[in-house]
């Protein structure tokens, strides 16, 4: 706890973009991603020598969530800030904010380690994620920022920012925007453009064609071009650009005619063998040195058919959770278009019917021979459904619709379970739901009758309190013998996170 709040003391007299300089130690290490995973640190640190005065780092964000040891990883290199707080500069990522933290797993595992003090070390992550920088200046010619930048990107206006108010990216200031948080458009209010430079500098990706666009695929931010690149960068006397943000197989990646390099350092990200880890030396003269490595346990290394069929088996599970979450939408439109009653559908049918619904630019004629029983160019469209089903606790018929939101109410849980007892009453559990069902769709929404059922099924103890673990993890998908397709099937390794979700104001005007 003390190095929490001499961290935040610290980071307090810090500008909100930061300088830092090449001159004295010859060369600056920048690492991306590190997502809670430990070994890829330590391996880093190995490789590459600690942080010292004369061997400085750039830690470029999202070093919490999703792994087991956000933690550690966090206390290291805090501590390393506090020994070194010219040589150690850590930007902040889209993740270092308590909405990602009750999704992602953060705030899950600080209640697990330290479960008398959790919520008031909660509260101090909070402060710290805070103050930390949005960005670096490396010998004034190279930005270091997570996410990227929009047309709008102004450095000097960000260094002015009073970044301390962003508590969550994802919540703005009262004033920001309308009620409809995914509604940024054009921002008349000066704090709404501010906020949308905030988010932008956090949450974007870089794209191969001109332009600036909204991001709609993570939902926050936008797609910049290397055009924008070229003129956001040249506007500021600026050579080149070092994001993170996204996984890369090779570890790292250049684009925009190699003045964005994309920086990512946790290896086996999805899966064993799934990607490497890189981290990026830069030397006086804006010189580079690339290096790459991969954590394992084992000294063998994966062929590239182990390495692709362990990344497919959870590509594949994660497919069947978003089918089995769209069972009854997947079956309506389907029989709209089995006039005849029979049970079969032409394969375009069943190709624009799964485009549409799952909402995934997949090679579904491919993929059909693992998903649904065909019959030359006719698809069987309920055998989708014949080889696995959903369960959860005793109760053997669960609502798709529920099974879809199972993210979202955790969310909600979380919140409400302000004292991270661990646990809702079960008239908490049905306001969530409530709260939920005003938030999506009218066809998406679930019934009173199912969350009854699910109430009382997931109140093992029939104490009147659900506890949130049990919850989340009672929830599988079974084959036809009722075995699990996958354990632990509630992973927080989604490929792309979406932030900024339609059920993110509901949330927070419940929890207020």
């Amino acid at each position: 706890m003390e190095i929490l709040l001499e961290t935040r003391k610290k980071l307090m007299t810090i500008g909100t973009i930061s300088t830092a300089s090449t001159d004295l130690s010859g060369q600056l290490t920048i690492c991306g991603d590190l997502h809670g995973k430990l070994d890829d640190l330590l391996i880093i640190f190995y490789k590459n020598g600690l942080p010292a005065s004369n061997n400085p780092y750039i830690f470029n964000g999202d070093f919490v969530d999703r792994g087991p040891h956000s933690v550690e990883i966090s206390m290291l290199l805090f501590s390393s800030f506090l020994l070194y707080p010219n040589a150690v500069f850590i930007n902040r990522g889209n993740h270092e904010d308590y909405v990602m933290n009750l999704r992602y797993g953060f705030v899950k595992e600080i209640m697990a380690k330290y479960k008398k003090h959790a919520t008031q070390l909660l509260r101090l992550y909070q402060e710290v994620f805070s103050w930390l920088p949005l960005g670096t200046i490396v010998d004034k010619r190279v930005l270091c920022c997570h996410g990227g930048i929009s047309s709008d990107t102004n450095l000097n206006f960000l260094k002015k920012v009073d970044r301390h108010k962003y508590i969550s990216i994802l919540r703005p200031p009262p004033g920001c925007v309308d009620d409809n948080i995914l509604n940024r458009g054009e921002m008349d209010s000066e704090a709404g453009k501010e906020w949308k430079q905030v988010v932008d500098l956090l949450w974007s990706d870089p794209k191969m064609q001109n332009g600036c666009e909204p991001n709609t695929f993570r939902g926050g931010g936008c797609f910049y071009g290397p055009d924008v690149s070229s003129s956001v960068l040249e506007r500021h006397k600026l050579d080149l650009l070092i994001r993170s943000h996204e996984c890369k197989s090779d570890g790292y990646e250049w684009t925009h005619d190699r003045r964005v390099l994309t920086i990512f350092s946790a290896s086996n990200y999805y899966e064993k063998g799934s990607n490497k880890g890189a981290y990026v030396k830069l030397l006086p003269g804006v010189k580079l040195q690339i290096v790459q490595f991969m954590a394992s346990k084992t000294q063998r290394r994966l062929t590239i058919r182990e390495s692709v069929g362990n990344v497919a088996m959870t590509a594949m599970h994660e497919l069947r959770e978003r089918i089995i979450g769209h069972k009854e939408d997947l079956l309506r439109e389907c029989r709209a278009y089995d006039h005849r009653k029979t049970g079969m559908i032409p394969l375009k049918d069943w190709v624009s019917v799964m485009q549409a619904v799952i909402d995934a630019k997949l090679p579904w004629r491919i993929l059909r021979e693992q998903i649904v029983r065909a019959e030359g160019q006719m698809i069987a469209y309920e055998s989708t459904f014949s080889d696995f089903h959903l369960t959860c606790a005793n109760t053997p018929n669960v609502a798709p619709s529920f099974y879809r939101n199972v993210d979202n109410l955790e969310t909600i849980f979380r919140l409400i379970d302000g004292g991270n007892k661990g646990a809702v009453t079960v008239d908490e559990f049905v306001h969530a739901c409530e709260t939920l069902n005003q938030a999506i769709g009218e066809n998406a929404r679930i019934s009173a009758e199912d969350i009854r059922t699910i109430a009382r099924a997931v109140d093992l103890n029939q104490d009147g309190l659900i506890e949130l673990n049990e919850f989340v993890e009672s929830f599988r998908l079974v084959d036809r013998l009722g075995r699990p397709i996958l354990p632990n099937n509630r992973k927080n390794t989604a490929p792309i996170e979406r932030g900024f979700h339609p059920t993110i104001d509901a949330v927070f005007q419940h929890a207020e």
